[in-house]
């Protein structure tokens, strides 16, 4: 979970920077974030699956063990899905009107 909570704090303290079409983080720094949110995601869902495996096959532990697994595994599945959910909103193109776009009709 530490993990999961340190990335959402890495792409909120960049969200301006990365959005930015001027003044904001280089092609290379974005590339960079890019890629190290890519791997923690794809990391820690092969960690979760790991753990949906231990808690399926119900390994150690009485029936309150896997009680709290299973509200492990729920709580870092949805802490999972929301930093998806955020990372791909930041990979969504900006529109132009968004960007600060001056052209106008007139």
């Amino acid at each position: 979970m530490q993990g999961i909570t340190s990335t959402r704090r890495m792409l909120e303290q960049n969200r301006s920077g990365y959005m930015a079409l001027r003044g904001g983080l280089e092609d290379d720094e974005r590339d960079a974030l890019d890629s190290a949110v890519r791997g923690f995601i794809s990391d820690a869902g092969q960690r979760i699956d790991d753990l949906k495996q231990m808690v399926r096959s119900r390994v150690g532990g009485g029936p309150n063990v896997q009680e709290h697994r299973r509200g492990v595994l729920l709580s870092l599945l949805q802490a999972l899905d929301q930093l998806s959910t955020m990372f791909q909103a930041f990979l969504q193109p900006i529109p132009a009107h968004a960007a600060g776009s001056c052209d106008h009709a007139g």
